[in-house]
């Protein structure tokens, strides 16, 4: 049994439906953390526009709203004020140790990431790096990283590495901004939750061999998350939906929960995940992250023996369209046979269902 640790959890959660009542809900949660000067990170294109229009609405709200350049001297103007946006240009090591430093020199006290998973996850591995409290305004629900501890950032390697990162002090979820990301983002978002499912009996695989420890708690809640999300798809309700939308949302923030309880990505992260991985470092990605996961989770159910799960998922994929193998992503056989080699090496100890059967077997699901 894994011994019991202390976590330190988000504190606000607010769906929110407008960009004022965004700003009203960002100010409140500022002042209760106690930030006093926030830089404000966001992404190139859509993302810094909403920034924007956010920062517009905080400065009625009282907040005043400097646009210093990052690395720009913070003075001494001793009243609240927000710094930026400053784009997080992209996902890297590299990016995230830039910001630091800039938001170091602002004398920042709190961050605020507005975006997608790329900006949530430097947010996160910036406030990870200074200490500070992060609160994350995310504008899609494309993966289960609002509020992990963990941040997916490519190092000088040009390999995606899994890092510790702070958890939000708060999230902010605009409903009205994330109903306007693309649908393929959604079903990213969908692809990521439902791998929970093989995530978690890889996991209990490898407790049962004496290659892992399992932890009940983690595990109900990120398979509860999955679950709850499968049950009402498999009913047909519509993904656009608001009120699906936050049954998504709420599920991807209990995978991240989940991850910090466990202390590993266990909950969340099994074989499906080394295939997509696998596909990043083989293929430079051939689609969005949940997207990929998705495509290999079914024929690991499979490969699990969960035969009646992986009917349910495929159901549902081939409703809404979400690839249910890498055949549907455009992968012949001879490179799923490249990627069910290589997918074992992505997390070197990280014991799965593709140590236990044939290659050939996985490539067959694999490749429907």
């Amino acid at each position: 049994m894994r011994p019991a640790r202390r976590i330190e959890v988000s504190r606000v959660l607010k769906v929110v439906e407008s960009t004022a009542e965004a700003a009203r809900r960002l100010a409140e949660a500022l002042d209760l953390l106690g930030v006093t000067r926030a830089v404000v990170l966001a992404g190139p294109g859509r993302t810094r526009l909403l920034a924007e229009a956010l920062l517009a609405d905080l400065a009625r709200a009282g907040w005043g709203h400097g646009s210093r350049a990052a690395g720009e001297p913070a003075g001494g103007d001793g009243f609240r004020r927000l710094v930026g946006p400053w784009v997080a240009a992209a996902p890297t090591q590299a990016e995230s140790a830039r910001l630091a430093a800039a938001v170091r020199e602002v004398a920042a006290d709190g961050l605020v990431a507005i975006g997608g998973g790329s900006v949530l996850d430097t947010g996160k591995h910036v406030a990870a790096q200074l200490d500070l409290p992060l609160v994350a305004v995310p504008t899609q629900i494309s993966h289960d990283g609002i509020v992990s501890p963990v941040a997916v950032l490519r190092g000088d390697d040009n390999r995606k590495h899994s890092l510790a990162a702070a958890m939000p002090a708060a999230v902010i979820a605009p409903l009205h901004w994330i109903g306007q990301a693309p649908r393929a983002m959604v079903l990213a978002g969908i692809g990521d939750l439902l791998s929970n499912l093989s995530a978690v009996e890889d996991w209990r695989l490898a407790a049962d061999r004496g290659r892992d420890q399992f932890d009940d708690f983690s595990a109900f809640l990120a398979r509860h998350a999955a679950r709850s999300v499968l049950r009402v798809l498999a009913a047909g309700q519509a993904i656009d939906d608001p009120a699906f939308v936050v049954e998504l949302l709420e599920g991807l923030m209990l995978s991240g929960l989940a991850m910090a309880i466990a202390g590993t990505s266990r909950p969340c992260s099994g074989s499906e995940h080394l295939v997509s991985h696998a596909i990043d470092y083989l293929l430079g990605g051939v689609a969005a992250h949940g997207l990929q996961v998705a495509a290999a989770t079914a024929p690991m159910l499979r490969l699990q023996g969960q035969d009646e799960l992986a009917r349910e998922v495929e159901a549902v994929y081939r409703r809404l369209g979400i690839p249910g193998n890498l055949a549907a992503l455009g992968l012949d056989q001879e490179a799923i046979a490249r990627v069910v080699a290589q997918a074992p090496a992505m997390r070197p100890g990280r014991f799965t269902v593709l140590d236990v059967v044939e290659p050939a077997e996985a490539v067959r699901w694999l490749h429907g």
